[in-house]
């Protein structure tokens, strides 16, 4: 079989005239993925989200001559914080049910000697996109009066 290769225009056409287009990028979660073209020999860039570090895969497909996007799927994962900081007499409650957190995720501070005024007061920390612990610091004191 003679494959013909023709430039037409800036693209490529092979085999028969026909473009080969490999259609657009399949989507993987926890990343975004630009590109210009399907057509072949075009490229796709995969990046992480916000908050999700890459652990395995191709930064970049490309679109090869049967139609098909050649590069192993990009893995990320969650970024995770590590233990949420402890506050002298401060409470630490976390829904994960461990204070070892991942993106996202919050824990939660209330006092454990509440001063007038701060029995009903709760404080929030959410693990940031940069691996830190954001938020207010609880205010409360270290013992009973």
């Amino acid at each position: 079989m003679t494959i013909s290769v023709y430039h037409v225009r800036g693209f490529r056409q092979i085999n028969k005239k026909r473009w080969k287009d490999c259609g657009p990028p399949r989507h993987i979660d926890g990343t975004q993925v630009t590109y210009t073209s399907t057509l072949y020999e075009s490229h796709a860039s995969y990046s992480c989200d916000a908050g999700f570090e890459r652990v395995d895969g191709d930064d970049v497909h490309a679109c090869a001559s049967d139609g098909q996007w050649l590069g192993k799927p990009l893995a990320c994962t969650a970024v995770v914080c590590g233990d949420a900081p402890i506050y002298p007499g401060a409470r630490l409650w976390s829904p994960q049910g461990q204070a070892l957190s991942k993106y996202n995720d919050k824990v939660y501070y209330t006092c454990i000697y509440p001063q007038p005024g701060q029995e009903m007061l709760q404080w929030t920390m959410e693990c940031g996109a940069q691996k830190q612990w954001l938020g207010a610091q609880p205010q409360c004191v270290n013992q009973a009066n």
